[in-house]
C-alpha cells in the first residue's frame, strides 16, 4: 500500500539534514531555521505562524520537542552541525562559516571558520549576515578522545579553483569546551586535511574499539571512497577504495551509516533532470573497509532539493527520496525491487528533502 505524506509528517520529518555524533547525548539538540534576514522586530512580529523563528529540535524530551528562539540571529543554508554536552544541553552549532555557543553568540575565535575567497560570497550584501555554506552534510562534530574538553569540527569547504571550478576540500577546527567559563573557544582552525575534490557529504561511525571514529568522504565522481581515522593521535587518511559507481559531477545527495555501523549508504543526483545513484555497502568497523557494493539508479526530477539517505534504527530498511517520492530498500534482500513508500501531498510549497534519524528514532 502506498501512502500520502501528510502535512504533519512533512513538518516533523523532512528538513535539512544535521550532522551529529551518536555518543552520550551529544546529538540531542538540533538548531535550525533562520531569521530570514529581517530585523529582530520583524521576526518578533511573526508571532502566529513563526515561519521565520529560529528553532531547535530537542530530543531530551519524548516525544521530541520544538523550542523556538526568536532572538537567535543565525542563518543556516545547507551546512548545519551542532554538538551537545554529555548531559544533552546544547554547547555549540555552526553553518560552516561561524560557530555560535549555547548563549546564541559567537564563541571566541569562531567568528570566521573555513575562511577563503569563497567565504565572502556567502555574506549578505545588505545585512552582513553570514548566510552559511551551501554544502549538504558538510559539518561534523566529534569528541577528541585525547582530551575530555576538546571537540573537532570537520568541514567540507568550497575552494575556488579555475580548473574545475568550485571544489570541496576537507578542513578541520579544534574547540576547547572548558575555555571562557565553559562557553568554549576555538583553539585551532582552518587546518586543511585533504585538498581533493569531494562530493558534498561526510559521515562518521564509531570504531569497533568504542573509542576511535571512522569518517567517510566520497570523490566527486562517486567512484573513490576515502576512509579517515580519528584517534588520540589525530585524524588521518587510512583507505582510498575505488568501489563506487560513477555518477554525474556537481551532484547533490546524502550518505548515512546504519546505527549498528555495519552498513553505509549514499544517494546522489543533480538538481535538474538526471539519473542518480543509490549505493549501499557492508562496512567493517574494525578495518574501516567497505565491501559488497549494491547499486541502483534513481530518476531525479528537475528542481529536486537533494536526495536523502537514512537507515531504520534496526538496520533492516534503507530510505531515500527523489523530490516528491519516498522509497524503501530491504537490506536483508537487496535483490527485491525498491518499494514506493509515500508521495508528498503538496500541502505546502516544497518537496521531500534530506532525512536523518534522531536519537529516539524520529526521522527528520
Amino acid at each position: 500500500m502506498k501512502f500520502k505524506i501528510s502535512k504533519w509528517l512533512m513538518l516533523c520529518l523532512f528538513i535539512l539534514n544535521v550532522e551529529m555524533t551518536q555518543a552520550q547525548k551529544n546529538d540531542y539538540v538540533w538548531p535550525m531555521g533562520s531569521h530570514g534576514f529581517g530585523t529582530l522586530e520583524q521576526t518578533l512580529e511573526d508571532s502566529i505562524s513563526k515561519e521565520f523563528w529560529p528553532f531547535s529540535l530537542n530530543f531530551n524530551n519524548d516525544p521530541m520537542q520544538i523550542d523556538y528562539f526568536p532572538k537567535r540571529r543565525f542563518v543556516f543554508h545547507a551546512t548545519n552541525g551542532s554538538y551537545s554536552r554529555d548531559d544533552g544541553s546544547l554547547f555549540c552549532y555552526t553553518n560552516g562559516m561561524e560557530i555560535f555557543g549555547r548563549n546564541d553568540t559567537v564563541i571566541v575565535g569562531g567568528d570566521t571558520i573555513c575562511y577563503n575567497e569563497y567565504w565572502d560570497t556567502n555574506v549578505h550584501w545588505m545585512t552582513g549576515d553570514r548566510t552559511g555554506s551551501n554544502i549538504f552534510q558538510g559539518a561534523l562534530f566529534l569528541p577528541m578522545e585525547s582530551s575530555a574538553d576538546e571537540e573537532i569540527l570537520i568541514l567540507l569547504n568550497a575552494v575556488f579553483d579555475y580548473e574545475p571550478g568550485v571544489v570541496h576540500s576537507i578542513w578541520y577546527t579544534l574547540i576547547d569546551e572548558a575555555c571562557n567559563g565553559g562557553l568554549g573557544c576555538v583553539i585551532k582552525k582552518d587546518i586543511v586535511l585533504e585538498n581533493k575534490i569531494y562530493k558534498n557529504n561526510i559521515q562518521a561511525c564509531r570504531h569497533a574499539n568504542g573509542r576511535d571514529w571512522w569518517i567517510i568522504a566520497i570523490s566527486e565522481d562517486n567512484v573513490t571512497y576515502f576512509t579517515f581515522l580519528l584517534d588520540p593521535s589525530g585524524i588521518r587518511l587510512i583507505h582510498a577504495q575505488s568501489i563506487g559507481k560513477e555518477s554525474l559531477p556537481l551532484s547533490v545527495g546524502n550518505g548515512a551509516f546504519s546505527q549498528q555501523g555495519d552498513k553505509f549508504g549514499a544517494v546522489d543526483g543533480r538538481y535538474w533532470d538526471s539519473t542518480g545513484v543509490v549505493s549501499i555497502f557492508d562496512f567493517d568497523r574494525c578495518s574501516g573497509l567497505l565491501s559488497n557494493p549494491f547499486f541502483d539508479t534513481l530518476v531525479i526530477p528537475e528542481g529536486s532539493l537533494g536526495q536523502g539517505a537514512v537507515f531504520s534504527p534496526d538496520g533492516r530498511w534503507f530510505y531515500t527520496n527523489s523530490m516528491n517520492n519516498l522509497y524503501q530498500y530491504d537490506i536483508k534482500d537487496l535483490s527485491k525491487a525498491r518499494f514506493h513508500l509515500a508521495t508528498y501531498d503538496g500541502f505546502r510549497a516544497g518537496e521531500i528533502g534530506s532525512t536523518q534519524f534522531g536519537f529516539l528514532g524520529n526521522r527528520a
